[in-house]
């Protein structure tokens, strides 16, 4: 049966309106993947998406 390690990352929106970055979230996500991470799912905590959750996961070796 795998294991697995789980990481969540805080995502925080910037600007006038305050809105998470396209182009910082992809930067993000792909760094996470060159380390083995992989995107599970993005919990929203804000209606206008000022910020949100990121969460990963990544098979443990043990």
């Amino acid at each position: 049966m795998k294991k697995w390690h789980y990481k969540n990352v805080f995502i925080k929106g910037s600007g006038l309106r305050n809105f998470v970055d396209l182009k910082d979230l992809d930067d993000l996500m792909n760094r996470m993947g060159a380390d083995g991470w992989e995107f599970v799912s993005t919990i929203k905590k804000d209606q206008n998406f000022a910020f949100a959750i990121a969460v990963f996961k990544r098979e443990r070796s043990d």
